[in-house]
């Protein structure tokens, strides 16, 4: 996708009366950059401190409207002689024919272009055939375009349709340029607001592009309102993203090996996307937490880590049993220590004991096991893998030297993170409908997976007497 620039007015959220002119460039890779010939506010405003965002609406030379969202100070200039200027930067931002001040306002419908979708779909509508002569000499190239079907699918809200067409800009005498223009429409069941549809269908769907490709992939646009016959008062507006969703940069290199999937292996998976999108919903704290991570890989090393621990351990929560026995059993069984233990011990005792929920180390023991058939003994030894990490949770969250002496750091806090990342997406895998035989192929042949597995190769070595805890 393409970036744009435009020249408009421009005023602050709570400030309409106050317009000032500037110039708005978009890329899809660093966002929007907005360069205001003056600033807003007066000079007062200068000396005291500045929101954390704020958002800026527009209005450019071609009468469309624009909304910038989470906008942040990028810097004020005051140059005398000369005028004052200010900077902003933003992520994202509606595009449209009004500004859209009501969230309320539902839709049917959206078409979605996301990065790399054209790779993860592994077919091209051009074809190329070049002619030669005596075997030697070119004497002609022929560009053909075939019009690839379109996918459907049935999801749980509604229905998805995938399609790659073409894009031309230019003409064949000054020169033709034809890009392949992959994207996704969503139909819902029912009319839902924008952040609804968002939140319901699109991020879910670059999730799990991302789960697939094995890299950030990014949100370009989504087109909401667009009809053929519009009507009129009906709001159509398109939604960009750039920058902090995700950078394209890390991916573009990105080839068959180092994907965990394909759209067609997806598809040889009977309702994988209908399962996808359940599981993206009733595990949507953990998925959050999972592509956070993936999509923020500047993050301190030790925040990122703890991340991907809770996003374990509420896996854990929403798949397994948390007690360790039944409740009534439990009551039970405390009841009758409390009768065993006089006065006022008998409380504090009571107190101790009122938790039946199963230890952090048996919870991941039970993760563990659930996908060693998809990545097998991936870290050597199991219960030193999960002592190393019970013992590094317990110190990155608290950090404290006294209660735990023993913890990965550096390299090896590293590759335990890496460790703990290969078991969330067996987990990811296993929900999309993947068998474990089928999801261990997969893993098998991507080149990220056989380069770890061969780093921890004994990485975990087991001690000479393994005691389970």
């Amino acid at each position: 996708m393409d970036g744009f620039s435009a020249v408009g007015y421009w005023w602050l959220e709570q400030n309409e009366a106050q317009q000032i002119t500037g110039d708005l460039t978009y890329d899809p890779r660093q966002g929007f950059s907005l360069a205001l010939h003056g600033f807003f506010g007066s000079l007062e405003r200068l000396n005291k401190e500045q929101p954390d965002s704020t958002t800026i609406y527009g209005v450019t030379s071609d009468g469309k409207h624009i909304s910038l969202y989470d906008c942040m100070t990028r810097g004020t200039k005051i140059s005398m002689p000369g005028f004052p200027t200010e900077a902003y930067s933003s992520s994202h931002a509606i595009v449209g024919s009004s500004h859209v001040a009501d969230a309320a306002r539902v839709f049917k419908r959206c078409y979605v272009e996301l990065s790399l979708l054209g790779d993860w779909f592994e077919e091209s509508p051009l074809s190329t055939t070049m002619s030669f002569k005596n075997e030697k000499y070119l004497t002609g190239v022929t560009i053909a375009y075939s019009r690839p079907k379109q996918k459907h699918f049935v999801l749980p809200f509604g229905k998805m349709s995938l399609a790659n067409g073409l894009q031309t800009d230019g003409s064949p005498v000054h020169g033709l340029s034809l890009t392949p223009s992959p994207h996704v429409r969503f139909t819902l069941s029912e009319r839902s607001t924008y952040e609804d549809i968002l939140s319901r269908a699109v991020f879910p769907l670059r999730d799990l592009l991302s789960l697939g490709l094995n890299c950030p992939i990014q949100v370009t646009s989504v087109e909401f309102g667009k009809t053929k016959q519009p009507t009129p008062g009906e709001s159509h507006f398109k939604y960009y993203f750039g920058g902090a969703n995700g950078s394209v940069e890390v991916a573009e290199n990105r080839l068959k090996p180092w994907m965990l999937f394909s759209m067609s292996d997806l598809l040889a998976e009977r309702g994988s996307l209908t399962n996808w999108f359940s599981a993206a919903d009733s595990l949507q704290e953990m998925v959050s937490l999972v592509f956070g991570i993936i999509h923020s890989s500047t993050f301190y090393l030790d925040l990122r880590f703890l991340a991907a621990v809770q996003a374990l351990e509420i896996y854990h929560r929403r798949r397994f049993t948390s007690q360790e026995m039944n409740q009534d059993d439990y009551d039970k069984r405390v009841s009758e220590i409390r009768a065993l233990v006089p006065g006022s011990l008998g409380k504090w005792t009571e107190h101790k004991l009122g938790s039946n929920a199963k230890p952090f180390q048996q919870r991941m023991r039970e993760v563990y096991d659930a996908i060693a058939p998809v990545i097998g003994e991936l870290a050597g030894s199991r219960e030193v893998f999960l002592n190393d990490l019970r013992n590094s949770r317990n110190y990155y969250t608290h950090r404290d030297d006294s209660t735990v002496t023993t913890y990965a750091n550096g390299a090896d806090l590293y590759f335990l993170f890496e460790a703990v990342m290969t078991m969330l997406k067996a987990c990811l895998l296993l929900e999309v409908g993947f068998s474990p035989a089928r999801a261990r192929d997969l893993f098998m042949n991507n080149q990220d997976f056989l380069w770890l597995r061969r780093q921890l190769t004994g990485h975990w070595t087991p001690p000479s007497k393994e005691v389970s805890v």
